[in-house]
């Protein structure tokens, strides 16, 4: 989950994920810091692309099927 809070005086980030987004927003998400400012940006990227790329591994088929949940919902399967 991507945030930014001040904890005792200094900046704390959480960039959040760029591979497994969890906060309901199916994006990728980064943090730019420029001149001592932090900002939090998300952008789009081909999430079938990627699915379809995850598939091709040769890892478990369940785990395969939550990761692709995961990419395309951006949250955890229930």
């Amino acid at each position: 989950m991507p945030f930014m809070k001040e904890i005792g005086g200094r900046l704390m980030v959480n960039v959040g994920s760029v591979g497994q987004p969890r906060d309901g927003i199916a994006k990728a998400s980064y943090a730019v810091l420029e001149n001592g400012e932090v900002e939090l940006k998300q952008v789009q990227y081909d999430v079938k692309s990627a699915i379809a790329r995850l598939r091709k591994l040769p890892i478990d088929k369940t785990a395969i099927d939550e990761l692709s949940y995961i990419l395309k919902h951006a949250k955890m399967p229930r």
